[in-house]
């Protein structure tokens, strides 16, 4: 499996989404989550180690 999930791993995700015939838009909107995910979890570890001082 780790073989598996390597080898997915290493694919663009344009060759992700045509692999997964998946719509365009819902693979725009996911990576902007996932974009949004990702400042959200900056955010709490900087006012994580303000509140810790």
């Amino acid at each position: 499996m780790d073989h598996f999930y390597t080898q997915i791993g290493k694919r663009e995700g344009k060759q992700l989404s045509a692999m997964l015939d998946e719509d365009p838009a819902l693979m725009e909107r996911r990576v902007q989550l996932s974009k949004r995910l990702e400042l959200y979890e900056q955010a709490r570890d900087e006012i994580d180690s303000v509140d810790c001082m």
